[in-house]
């Protein structure tokens, strides 16, 4: 995932995968839950945010929105760190 900021507020998130159609679901769901809400506001989403967002998924890829979740918060760090230098 790759994120692009200003003022504070993520503006897009874009990412790459080779995972299932459900990944591809979770990762978009973070994306557009993400988009013009503060920083710290994106901490917030996690797997369960994700799973409302979509209003579930089936009980064998509900991983896919952790994966996401997961994925989505290392940008976040990395954004935050490398913004610092």
């Amino acid at each position: 995932m790759f994120l692009r900021a200003g003022n504070g507020k993520i503006k897009e998130v874009t990412f790459i995968t080779d995972g299932c159609v459900f990944t591809i679901a979770a990762c978009g769901a973070a994306s557009k839950m993400s988009q013009g809400k503060a920083i710290r506001d994106c901490l917030k989403i996690n797997q369960g945010s994700i799973l409302e967002h979509l209003e579930g998924m089936p009980k064998d890829h509900e991983h896919c929105a952790l994966l996401a979740a997961m994925t989505f918060h290392r940008a976040l760090r990395n954004f935050i760190i490398n913004r610092k230098h």
